[in-house]
């Protein structure tokens, strides 16, 4: 595994607080397999070049240097990448701000991108750097949050209802406030064909328990 270094950045959860390990672990737990269904129909195989953007603690650039082998590579980025875990021998991990630092053009078979994007006040910018690391043909995976469903009101006593829009309220004006756009998700299919990328899918995935 080699390391490159860039500095700074904005994200607005950092990875340098205690609680992101348990943040990181919650998230694998919750969505490693609904990525990793995407990434084995997509055909990712031995010998692909691959681009983790924001590689969290490291769980998906692990899967993708297993499964690409020794012939494959693996860069994974992160603004702040000391909870990355990775350490095999086609990895990379580099110091990354995706809104700034360069990219290699059309150089991944692969480029993947989870949660990342929609804390990012530049997140159309990194949206196009991350197109154009590409190569012709190449496969983009986004994987990011529309949580304006949180909206939507239980089916409870009225009382619980009404504290129920005050919390989500509140929490959707903290995010905002951070720069979070809470609506991201869904526009992803006309952004990416607005960029001229072809044979493009949605899918939504809700978390219940």
């Amino acid at each position: 595994m080699s390391s490159s270094l860039t500095d700074r950045g904005t994200y607005s959860l950092a990875n340098a607080a205690e609680q992101a390990r348990q943040r990181f672990a919650s998230l694998e737990a919750c969505f490693d397999g609904v990525t990793i269904r995407h990434l084995e129909e997509m055909g990712v195989a031995p010998g692909w070049s691959c681009l983790e953007v924001g590689g969290g603690g490291g769980s998906i650039a692990r899967w993708l240097a297993e499964r690409v082998g020794p012939r494959g590579r693996v860069v994974v980025t992160d603004i702040d990448p000391q909870r990355l875990r990775v350490e095999l021998p086609n990895s990379e991990v580099r110091r990354h701000d995706i809104t700034r630092d360069p990219l290699e053009r059309e150089t991944f078979d692969l480029v993947h991108e989870r949660l990342v994007l929609v804390h990012l006040p530049e997140r159309d910018r990194a949206l196009d750097r991350i197109i154009t690391a590409l190569k012709p043909g190449g496969w983009l995976l986004i994987e990011d949050f529309d949580i304006t469903w949180m909206r939507l009101t239980p089916a409870c006593e009225p009382a619980d209802a009404l504290l129920f829009r005050k919390v989500i309220a509140s929490f959707h004006e903290i995010l905002t406030r951070a720069g979070v756009d809470p609506a991201y998700g869904r526009r992803f299919h006309t952004m990416l064909r607005e960029r001229g990328l072809v044979d493009v899918h949605a899918e939504g995935h809700i978390q219940i328990a």
